[in-house]
């Protein structure tokens, strides 16, 4: 029991980690752009 609770540990501290780290950088760095592309007409024929 002792073993899943550190694993259950382990993988909470890195879902932390990793949140602040996206918190951090979607606040500090421009967000990413999205480019959207007007659909070209198909030629049919």
């Amino acid at each position: 029991m002792k073993r899943i609770a550190e694993l259950l540990l382990l993988v909470m501290e890195a879902f932390v980690w990793c949140y602040n780290i996206g918190e951090l950088v979607h606040c500090k760095f421009k967000p990413i752009r999205i480019l959207r592309h007007e659909t070209q007409p198909r030629h049919t024929g």
